[in-house]
């Protein structure tokens, strides 16, 4: 296949809005391509990349830092996690461009800037049911999607590990972006049966290489060990273990790749563990004992502390990202460990907070936001009366401008909202501190994770969730079921992601199953009227912002 040329680089990570994806998309001289909002679980939300229609050509200069928070205005996407911006030095010719903050003169533009709202605003169109572009059936997945360009020749390719399928499990499966064919699969069994993956340049060679947990362990869910492959899922190097503390004692959860120097390639994070990759080897920077979410850890980094470098922020730790020294305030070294993502909420400070989702064994899930200098307690902490608790989505639910917070436990999606006091409670909440819920089942983890994206342009973001039987996209603002299908899942951490898989300049949604259904869905509009979305999702904690 030919076409551009593409490299991922990581720019150095500052705070920002949400571990997961802030989108937005123009066409070359400011056309009606749209933008994505949220935050992820992602992160459940986290990223790579660069994103283009066919026939453009993206190079990407040396990465670099610059500023904090951006607001949740405007469309973007939003998974779990955290982080921020920008890189230098990017050079497009055609296609759409991305994540370059106010670089007018290349006809880019980042969500919520004003010069980019002066010329890129996507066309607005009423929303209608997706289809089912096209499947892959063959083995159960139940783990986050990938999307990349692994080749580096201009095709989208979808990477997920296969799940508990005998000899099978465990082994790297590469799909087609433009139909699901299956492209490739690993001859051995390399990764966790439910580990997350991420794809970078890890040595600055032009070709991506693929990290996740290697295999091993009850069930062959995974180790606590790092393990990077070729894009063909051939074995380069294999870390030390990760310590960890507390959860079920599997690795159900994945690494972050982020530049935590600024200079070079990006490192590797995973855990309270930070490795380089360098001559094919991994490098422990530093490895600290960390707790654990009940189902497994999810590491986001940004500089939250706003010293210059960047942190990492998993469970209830936080790191400098350098040197591994614990900055964590005292009080939040008490607090229930889970999952994490990085917002601003207080306008007051310049510093972003954290938003920590507490998800142990037996307990109820709860949302606490805190300052991650003082530990001060913004909100919370807000039980949702359910176990686990995934990973947080932060993005703007409802068009205000400001960020809200989602969280899925075993019964029900809840959309927290700060507005929601219940001291001068507004009508349209739904109770203290929630702004909509909606009746879920997932009983086997209570911890998926969820996307928000602005499909249809109008600056509100749709949630798209999948539960143990069904995929739904909700209205953000009021909760209401727009489309639903029946995909199906055991469940663990993961969530469905959006990306352009087939370069039509249009989202997609790509959805992993287990169980009734299993594999890989990808949806579309059937009008072609979904705004556009880049070509990547490198990351479980994927946002746009750490990568161009």
């Amino acid at each position: 296949m030919g076409g551009r040329t593409r490299s991922i680089s990581f720019v150095c990570q500052l705070g920002c809005f949400g571990f997961a994806g802030l989108l937005a998309g123009c066409s070359g001289g400011g056309g009606e391509d749209g933008s994505a909002t949220g935050s992820a679980t992602a992160t459940s939300g986290v990223t790579t990349a660069t994103a283009g229609s066919s026939g453009a050509s993206d190079s990407v200069g040396s990465a670099s830092a610059t500023g904090t928070g951006t607001s949740a205005g405007d469309t973007s996407t939003a998974t779990s996690g955290a982080t921020s911006v920008t890189g230098g030095g990017t050079s497009d010719s055609g296609g759409i461009k991305f994540d370059v903050a106010a670089e007018t003169d290349l006809g880019t533009c980042f969500p919520g800037d004003p010069d980019c709202d002066e010329f890129c605003k996507p066309e607005f169109s009423e929303f209608v049911d997706p289809v089912i572009k096209c499947s892959w059936e063959q083995h159960a997945v139940i783990m986050t999607p990938v999307v990349a360009d692994l080749e580096n020749d201009g095709s989208i390719e979808i990477l997920v590990t296969v799940w508990n399928s005998g000899s099978e499990q465990g082994k790297l499966v590469v799909l087609d972006g433009q139909d699901c064919s299956e492209l490739y699969r690993s001859p051995t069994q390399v990764f966790g049966t439910r580990s997350q993956l991420a794809v970078a340049d890890l040595d600055g060679d032009m070709d991506l290489e693929i990290v996740g947990l290697q295999m091993g362990g009850f069930g062959g869910y995974g180790t606590h060990q790092v393990v990077v492959t070729d894009h063909l899922g051939n074995v380069i190097a294999t870390s030390q273990a990760a310590s960890v503390t507390g959860g079920w004692g599997h690795a159900d959860g994945g690494v972050a790749i982020a530049n935590l120097d600024g200079q070079g390639p990006p490192e590797i994070v995973y855990a309270g563990m930070a490795l380089r990759f360098e001559n094919n080897t991994l490098t422990t920077m530093w490895n600290n004992s960390v707790g654990t979410g009940w189902w497994g850890i999810l590491s986001g980094v940004a500089d939250v502390d706003l010293d210059g470098t960047p942190d990492v922020v998993t469970g209830n730790r936080i790191f400098d990202g350098l040197t591994g020294a614990d900055k964590t305030p005292a009080n939040v070294v008490g607090m229930v460990a889970g999952y994490v993502a990085v917002a601003d909420f207080d306008e007051g400070t310049p510093e972003p907070e954290i938003v920590l989702v507490g998800s142990q064994s037996n307990q109820d899930g709860t949302v606490t936001v805190y300052h991650p200098v003082t530990g001060n307690v913004i909100l919370g902490p807000v039980t949702f009366g359910q176990r686990w608790g995934g990973p947080p989505t932060v993005g703007d639910f409802d068009g205000d401008e400001k960020p809200e917070i989602a969280a899925a436990g075993y019964s029900g999606y809840y959309v927290f909202d700060p507005e929601c006091d219940p001291n001068n409670l507004p009508a349209y909440c739904e109770s203290a501190w929630v702004r909509w819920s909606s009746p879920t089942t997932d009983a086997s983890s209570g911890s998926t994770g969820s996307t928000l994206f602005d499909f249809n342009g109008d600056g509100r973001a749709e949630v798209v969730y999948r539960d143990e039987q069904k995929l739904r996209i909700y209205d953000g603002d009021t909760g209401d079921v727009l489309s639903q299908f029946d995909i199906t899942s055991g469940t663990i951490l993961e969530n469905p992601v959006v990306a352009d898989v087939d370069q039509d300049d249009h989202a997609e949604i790509v959805v992993p199953a287990h169980n009734t259904v299993n594999g890989i869905f990808v949806l579309e509009d059937p009008q072609d009227k979904w705004v556009a979305a880049r070509a990547i999702w490198n990351q479980h904690t994927y946002h746009v912002t750490n990568v161009t």
